[in-house]
């Protein structure tokens, strides 16, 4: 009976370990999930920040149907998530890009990009 009782005691540490092994791993696939949402989020929030600026006239502080002069608000440029610049900025289109804090660390990340024109918005996600 002893061998038996035994037996049960490993097998029952061996599902318990694969049940937390498959707990942290689906922890960390929603975590990067979340990520991607929000970098999304974030880099759709200043478009359209983009897009107010690109539709003010140069008189009130926009940029009077060009995007040349448009800056990040310093408020959206860093986040928690990822840290966002500007790329390839004409007066008809500009590209933002975020690249995620974890790949400024070195390991796996998502970098987003934003190509922004007066009327739309284009997503791509690498990763």
């Amino acid at each position: 009976m002893g061998q038996q009782q035994l037996l049960l005691i490993v097998l029952s540490v061996i599902i318990v370990a694969i049940a937390v092994i498959t707990g942290i791993n689906m922890f960390q696939q929603n975590a990067q999930s979340f990520k991607k949402d929000q970098m999304i989020n974030e880099a759709m929030t200043i478009s359209v920040d983009a897009r107010k600026f690109w539709l003010l006239p140069l008189s009130s502080g926009g940029g009077g149907n060009s995007f040349l002069n448009y800056r990040i608000p310093e408020g959206l440029r860093i986040s928690e998530t990822a840290i966002y610049s500007l790329t390839d900025v004409t007066a008809g289109s500009l590209k933002i890009v975020g690249t995620d804090r974890n790949r400024q660390m070195g390991s796996d990340a998502v970098t987003i990009t934003v190509v922004v024109y007066p009327e739309s918005s284009n997503l791509e996600l690498e990763e």
